[in-house]
Parts: structure tokens; C-alpha cells; sequence
């Protein structure tokens, strides 16, 4: 599992954790490069937090706002749930619901993302499959943390900033502001991960 908080924190699949953020650039996140069935790409308003995420599937591109509005290959989503079914055996491919202030999007290759509205928290899960065949900013989902700045190429890089450039996909993608940090050294994280009330309690002993 893989997080985004506040708009500027980011845990990777690995659970390396940073802070990260850039005026109108877009960057990719994660993907599957082998088969090409998913890219999840991260924009950022022109006050340097994520303001959308564009989730790519193939024939179909699904915009996840910060304000909980989602947008279908380019008109906003009116009714949820809603789902998109496989005409020939009937199997749901791509599925968005909402529980509680959750907007939760699942396909049928195992993909989910689950953004919290009022929190402004972000999960993204992968399927078993793509052990070790993630590429984008939140790591290569190997649980190995210590390659996750690593170029695609399988350069060793230990560089925020260069990893943020070679993963910017458009817009003004000049030097990034990123370093590295523990979940202790950030008082949001420590809201998100330590908290009895946070909204993640459930999942913190999946995580430490």
C-alpha cells in the first residue's frame, strides 16, 4: 500500500516516506510498464500540492480531484456507484463507489484507490501480481525500500530530486523541493500514523 497525505507527504509501496512538491508539474506515480494496463499520474496545483489524480486504464482515463469530483474520459461523473462491464462475459472492469467521505475505484486487474475528501488521504493498492513491477515515484513494490529511487533504467540513485525529475511528465517541472523523512519527524504523518483517532488506525499494524 502506498499514501499520499495532505497533498505534499508520500509513503511508497515500501514504505519509504518523503515530503515532495512542485507548482503545475505532473509526474507519474506508478504504472505497469510491462503490460501497459494502468498509469497513475500525480498533477499538482500552482500552490505545489497534488490537486488530481489521473488514473489511465488502457481506453478509458478517470480523473480523482482533491474536491471529490472524478471525471470519465473527460465529463464529470454524475451518479456513483457506477461501473464499467465487460459486454461479452458480463465481469466489471472498472468499478467507483463512495462509503462514508471515501471515493474508492477498484478494476478488474486488482488496481484500488481510496481518497478521503476531508482528510485528504489517499490509498493506493496493487494486486499481488505487481510485485516488483511498479515503476513511477512511489517505488518499484518489491518491499525492498532501498531501491526505490532507482532510475528505470535499474541506475542507483539516492536522490530525491533526480528521482522527481526523471519521473516529470509535463508542465513547469523545474528542481523539486523533496527530501526525505521518517513518519516521526512530520507532525502530519505522526497524525496519520500514530494517532488513535486517525482515520488509517486500522491499517497501522499492516504497515510498522
Amino acid at each position: 500500500i502506498a499514501y499520499i497525505i495532505n497533498g505534499n507527504r508520500f509513503v511508497s509501496f515500501d514504505g519509504r516516506v518523503f515530503a515532495f512538491h512542485h507548482a503545475r508539474c505532473e509526474y507519474l506515480l506508478a504504472s505497469d510498464l510491462r503490460t501497459q494496463r494502468f498509469a497513475l499520474i500525480a498533477i499538482f496545483s500552482s500552490q505545489g500540492y497534488l490537486e488530481t489524480i489521473k488514473i489511465e486504464l488502457r481506453n478509458d482515463e478517470i480523473l480523482f480531484h482533491k474536491s471529490g469530483n472524478i471525471q470519465i474520459n473527460g465529463a464529470p461523473l454524475i451518479s456513483i456507484p457506477w461501473q464499467k462491464i465487460d459486454s461479452i462475459d458480463g465481469a466489471i472492469l472498472i468499478s467507483i463507489s463512495r462509503k462514508d467521505h471515501w471515493t474508492i475505484l477498484k478494476t478488474y486487474d486488482g488496481l484500488c484507490i481510496r481518497c478521503n475528501n476531508q482528510f485528504y488521504i489517499c490509498e493506493i493498492i496493487l494486486s499481488g501480481r505487481m510485485h516488483g513491477r511498479s515503476n513511477g515515484l512511489l517505488g518499484l513494490n518489491d518491499n525492498e525500500p532501498s531501491n526505490d529511487y532507482n532510475l528505470i533504467d535499474g541506475t542507483s540513485n539516492d536522490q530525491l530530486n533526480v528521482l522527481a525529475e526523471h519521473w516529470a511528465i509535463s508542465g513547469e517541472c523545474g528542481v523539486n523541493q523533496a527530501r526525505d523523512l521518517t513518519y516521526r519527524d512530520d507532525e502530519r504523518c505522526q497524525e496519520y500514523f500514530q494517532n488513535s483517532d486517525s482515520p488509517l488506525r486500522l491499517c497501522f499494524n499492516h504497515i510498522f
